[in-house]
């Protein structure tokens, strides 16, 4: 980096620098050309917003059946001294918040409820549960997705036979019948 050799650096306009000389609070450099004190220590910080996808997580229901919900999101860096100071890891402690709220989001809901429940309402849920722990870290969760939620695939296979017509004689030792009962009816539509 020739900005070592130099008296002056240079911040991209998507970032910002943070500067440490002696000791002293560290001062947020914005975009732009900005002079280098002899000793100082500079870090970038990218103020971009950024996605991601959290690994798909099971969740048991209250029924006894594990649902798999994969999650989207969005971020970006709110408080870039936070960012860098508070946390060696501050996306793995927002990552691990918005594992456990969307856990606690659906802890004691029946399958049949998990799917019922509004993919945008469950976001918006986690998302909000996450601030805090995200604003600590200096990062803003912008967005909280739920992409999807699938059910067990005795519980899709048993669906999809309700749905044309096949009952087997063994649904009913493996599968929960009000669970495939709810599958088997469409909401209303107001």
């Amino acid at each position: 980096d020739m900005s070592i050799l130099t008296r002056t650096i240079t911040v991209s306009p998507w970032q910002v620098a943070l500067e440490s000389y002696r000791g002293r609070p560290t001062v947020v450099l914005d975009a732009g050309r900005h002079k280098r004190p002899r000793r100082a220590q500079h870090e970038y910080v990218d103020m971009r917003r950024q996605s991601g996808v959290l690994a798909v997580q099971e969740i048991p229901t209250a029924d006894a059946l594990t649902v798999k919900v994969s999650v989207a999101h969005t971020w970006h860096v709110g408080d870039a001294v936070a960012f860098a100071e508070r946390s060696a890891e501050p996306w793995a402690e927002v990552y691990l918040a918005i594992q456990v709220a969307l856990r606690d989001a659906l802890t004691g809901l029946t399958a049949e409820q998990v799917v019922a429940l509004p993919r945008i309402e469950l976001g918006s849920r986690v998302r909000a549960a996450v601030a805090g722990v995200a604003t600590d870290v200096g990062i803003i969760v912008d967005e909280v997705v739920v992409k999807d939620v699938v059910l067990p695939a005795e519980i899709r296979s048993a669906a999809a036979e309700v749905a044309v017509g096949r009952h087997p004689p063994h649904l009913g030792a493996h599968v929960d019948g009000r669970a495939v009962e709810a599958l088997h009816h469409e909401p209303a539509v107001a």
